[in-house]
C-alpha cells in the first residue's frame, strides 16, 4: 500500500484531487562530477551524485521528492536475453545489436532473469538501499518499454519486422514483457517499494508504473493502438496505472498522444520538451494527464496560467522546471501557488 506521505501525489494522478503538482530543480554547481558507466559501476558513487543533484532542490519547498536511482536501464532486460554491455565514449552504458533476423527470437525462452548484469543490480540496489541517507528515496532501475528493448537489441530493422513479421515480431515484445515485470517484481521486493508505486526522474511518485518508451514516436497511430496499447496492458494489470514517457524532438510526435487516449491503457505521458509537443490541437484533451516542463520565467512574470492549458481541471497535471539557486527556487514556489489559486 501507498504511504499516507505520497496522498497528494496519489489523489494526482487518480483524479480525486485537482491540485497540481510543481517541482522545482535548483542547479547546484558544487555536485560531483560523474558519468552513467560510473555510477553503476561503483553504488556510493551513485548515492553521492543524486545527493549533490537533489542538495539545494530539497530547501526549496515545492514537491519534489529527492531520490537515489539504481539505474541499469539500457542494457539490464537486454543482457537477460543476450546482449552485450557496451560502454559508449562518455560513460554512457547500452548495448549494440545482436539479432541479426527476427526468426532468432522464435526459440527466445526466458525462464531465469539471473544473469551477471541482474546480479549486479541486485548487489547495485541492496547497497544503495542500505547506505543511502534517509532524506533520499531510493528508486530501482527505471524499466523501458518492450519496443525500445526490441529495437535496441535488433536495430532499426525491427520497424520493418512490425510491417512483414507482425506475429514474430509482437510474440517477441510479449517475451520482453513478461521479463521487464519479472525484474521489476525483484527490485520491487529488495526495497519494499509497494506493487503500485513508483518514483519518476522528475521526483514525483506515481501509483502505477512508468515506461521509457521513445521508439514509439516512430509507429502510426494505428499500430500504437493495435500492437502497442495491448502491451502496456500487461503492465497496467500487474501495476496498476501507466505513465509512458517518450521524447521528441526533432521527430513528430503529435500523433502518439491521440492513439494511446484510445487505447485506453495509459494514465498519463510525460516527456522532457514541452507540452506542446504532445498534443495535435486537442491541447485541452482530459484523457492523459501530463508531466511537462515549463520556462521559469512564465511563472515570475505572472503569464503561465494565461494560457488555458494550466486552467484545466480535469485531467492530472505536473508542472516542472528549473532555479538556479534556492532563493529563487523559493520565489518560484511562492509565485506558482499564488497565480494558481488566483486561476482556478
Amino acid at each position: 500500500m501507498l504511504c499516507v506521505r505520497y496522498q497528494k501525489y496519489v489523489d494526482c494522478f487518480t483524479r480525486a484531487s485537482d491540485r497540481i503538482l510543481f517541482t522545482v530543480n535548483v542547479t547546484n554547481p558544487d555536485k560531483p562530477e560523474f558519468t552513467h558507466q560510473g555510477m553503476m559501476e561503483d553504488p556510493q558513487l551513485c548515492i553521492d551524485a543524486y545527493a549533490g543533484e537533489h542538495a539545494l532542490s530539497h530547501e526549496v519547498g515545492s514537491d519534489l521528492i529527492p531520490f537515489v536511482e539504481s539505474n541499469f536501464m539500457e542494457n539490464l532486460v537486454a543482457s537477460i536475453f543476450g546482449a552485450e554491455t557496451h560502454f559508449a565514449p562518455g560513460g554512457l552504458v547500452d548495448v549494440r545489436p545482436f539479432i541479426s533476423d527476427i526468426t532468432e527470437t522464435a526459440d527466445m525462452q526466458v525462464d531465469d532473469i539471473m544473469n551477471d548484469v541482474m546480479e549486479q543490480a541486485i548487489r547495485h540496489l541492496e547497497y544503495v538501499k542500505a547506505h543511502t541517507p534517509d532524506w533520499l528515496y531510493v528508486t530501482p532501475s527505471r524499466p523501458m518499454s518492450p519496443l525500445d528493448y526490441a529495437v535496441i537489441m535488433r536495430g532499426g530493422a525491427f520497424y520493418m519486422d512490425l510491417a512483414l513479421e507482425p506475429e514474430l515480431a509482437v510474440s517477441f515484445m510479449e517475451k520482453i514483457a513478461d521479463v521487464t515485470i519479472k525484474t521489476i517484481h525483484c527490485f520491487k521486493e529488495i526495497i519494499g517499494q509497494p506493487l503500485e508505486e513508483c518514483l519518476t526522474p522528475r521526483g514525483l511518485v506515481f501509483p502505477g508504473i512508468r515506461l521509457t518508451g521513445d521508439a514509439i514516436v516512430n509507429l502510426s497511430p494505428a499500430m500504437i493502438e493495435d500492437i502497442m496499447c495491448p502491451l502496456f496492458g500487461k503492465f497496467k494489470k500487474e501495476f496498476g496505472r501507466v505513465m509512458l514517457h517518450y521524447c521528441c524532438t526533432p521527430a513528430p510526435s503529435q500523433h502518439v498522444a491521440g492513439a494511446l487516449a484510445k487505447g485506453g491503457v495509459i494514465d498519463c505521458i510525460d516527456n522532457w520538451q514541452g507540452y506542446q509537443t504532445f498534443f495535435n490541437g486537442d491541447e485541452l484533451q482530459t484523457q492523459l494527464g501530463v508531466c511537462t516542463d515549463v520556462d521559469k520565467e512564465l511563472i515570475l512574470n505572472g503569464t503561465l496560467f494565461h494560457d488555458p492549458f494550466f486552467c484545466l481541471k480535469d485531467r492530472p497535471l505536473t508542472v516542472s522546471t528549473r532555479a538556479d539557486s534556492v532563493e529563487e527556487g523559493k520565489r518560484l514556489v511562492e509565485r506558482f501557488w499564488e497565480l494558481c489559486a488566483a486561476s482556478r
